[in-house]
C-alpha cells in the first residue's frame, strides 16, 4: 500500500527531511523493517514488514492513481491481470527499484500499454468528449493531466473489440516483453497508446554518454524506457541498468 502525505503550504521541510523525521519516529515507537529512502527520485519511508510506502508532497502521483483506477474500471480483466503481474514480480524479486529493478507502477504502465495495443483498453488521454472537437487540456503545473473519465458515456467515443481470456492476455504480456517489445529503440507510452522512439524522447545512448561525461551518471538510464503518462520527461524504467535489465527480461522469458 502506498500513501502520499500532502504538507501544508507553510511547511519548510523538503520531502527527504519529512521522510527522515517520520522514519525516526516510527523506529522510536518500535516499528521494525523501516527504511528511509531519502535519495530516491521520490523520497519514501518503506516498511517491508507490512509492505507500505509513505511519501510526501508528490501530488502528481495522485493524478496517476486516478488514471490507473479509471483504466481498471473499464474492464474487469485489468484488475485480475494487475494482481497476477504484481504477484509474479514480487515472487521473482524484480520489484525493487531502489536496487535496480522495477516499481509496481512501472509494471502497471507496461501492462496498460500492452492492453491498449490489443484493444482491451482505449487511450484515455486522447479520447475526445462527444461535444468537443479535440481533447481538452487540464494542467497541474507544467503537466497536462487530462484524461477521459466519463465512465457512463465512454461507449460513445470508444468500443472494445478484444475478447481474449485473462489467461490468453497473461501469455500475451509475457510474450510481448520477452521477444516483441523493441527495447533498443522503443518507449512504452500509455499516453499515446503506442511505442514511441527513444530518439523522439531524447532518451538515447548518446544522451546517457553525455550524462556520464557531465557527472550525471545514475540519474537517468535508458535501458528500459516507460514513459510516465503525465510527467512525460520521466522514464519510469530508469532504475534498470544493463545487468538488471538482463535479469528482468530473463524473468519474462522464463
Amino acid at each position: 500500500m502506498d500513501f502520499c502525505i500532502i504538507m501544508p503550504p507553510t511547511s519548510t521541510l523538503t520531502p527527504a527531511q519529512c521522510v527522515e523525521k517520520l522514519g525516526s519516529v516510527l523506529k522510536q515507537v518500535g516499528m521494525k523493517d523501516v527504511k528511509m529512502l531519502t535519495r530516491a527520485r521520490v523520497p519514501i519511508v518503506k516498511m517491508s514488514g507490512i509492505r507500505c510506502d509513505i511519501g510526501f508532497g508528490n501530488e502528481l502521483a495522485l493524478q496517476n492513481t486516478r488514471l490507473l483506477a479509471m483504466y481498471a474500471k473499464l474492464d474487469p480483466r485489468v484488475g485480475e491481470l494487475a494482481i497476477i503481474v504484481k504477484y509474479w514480480s514480487k515472487r521473482r524479486n524484480i520489484n525493487e527499484p531502489y536496487f535496480g529493478t522495477l516499481s509496481s507502477y512501472c509494471y502497471m504502465l507496461m501492462l496498460l500499454h500492452l492492453l491498449q495495443l490489443r484493444n482491451v483498453l482505449p487511450v484515455l488521454q486522447t479520447l475526445t468528449p462527444p461535444n468537443m472537437r479535440a481533447p481538452p487540456q487540464q494542467f497541474y503545473g507544467p503537466h497536462n493531466i487530462y484524461f477521459y473519465d466519463d465512465l457512463v458515456n465512454i461507449h460513445k467515443v470508444w468500443t472494445p473489440t478484444n475478447t481474449e481470456s485473462v489467461g490468453e492476455l497473461v501469455v500475451a504480456f509475457f510474450k510481448y516483453y520477452s521477444v516483441e517489445f523493441p527495447y533498443v529503440h522503443g518507449v512504452a507510452s500509455v499516453r499515446t497508446g503506442r511505442v514511441v522512439s527513444k530518439e523522439e524522447k531524447g532518451w538515447t545512448k548518446e544522451r546517457q554518454q553525455e550524462l556520464n561525461r557531465s557527472g550525471g551518471a545514475g540519474k537517468d538510464r535508458f535501458w528500459l524506457c516507460v514513459e510516465d503518462p503525465f510527467d512525460t520527461t520521466h522514464n519510469v524504467g530508469r532504475p534498470v541498468d544493463k545487468e538488471t535489465l538482463y535479469e528482468v527480461r530473463g524473468e519474462f522469458i522464463r
